[in-house]
């Protein structure tokens, strides 16, 4: 069975989160992760996104730790084209740009606050993957 295509693909720019880097606090006896990056690379989605300046058109919800998270849109990727550069969407993954090497290419500096699986099939399991982003600090409710 193929797998679905996205319409009207952009080059995305993402920088997945990487906590493979952890120190030893020596007075608590506990493992202190660090957040860092791993190597950003470009993969094709669907973008939808609103204006970012305009926040009242941004769909809002709290998160477990009680914070109010805004959407300022969503990528929509394939989990084929995921699985080919090795990543599997997570949140606090980092999309950095949109419309990379096009004239209408677009820097964000957004981070991804949920992830729907979309499009299952009974022999390939969830096909696409629904990434919204939204503001890098969110606030408390």
């Amino acid at each position: 069975m193929p797998h679905p295509n996205l319409r009207h693909p952009v080059w995305v720019t993402v920088a997945p989160l990487s906590n493979a880097s952890q120190l030893e606090d020596d007075n608590m006896r506990e493992e202190i992760q660090i957040v860092g990056r791993a190597t950003q690379f470009n993969i094709p989605g669907q973008m939808e996104y609103r204006d970012k300046d305009d926040y009242a058109s941004a769909r809002e919800y709290y998160d477990p730790r009680g914070l109010v998270v805004k959407v300022m849109g969503y990528v929509l990727v394939r989990t084929l084209d995921a699985q080919l550069r090795s990543w599997e969407p997570r949140i606090g993954d980092r999309i950095l740009a949109t419309g990379v090497g096009s004239s209408f290419e677009q820097t964000l500096d957004s981070v991804v606050t949920k992830i729907e699986p979309r499009a299952h099939y009974p022999s390939l399991g969830a096909t696409l993957q629904k990434c919204f982003f939204g503001n890098r600090k969110p606030e408390h409710g």
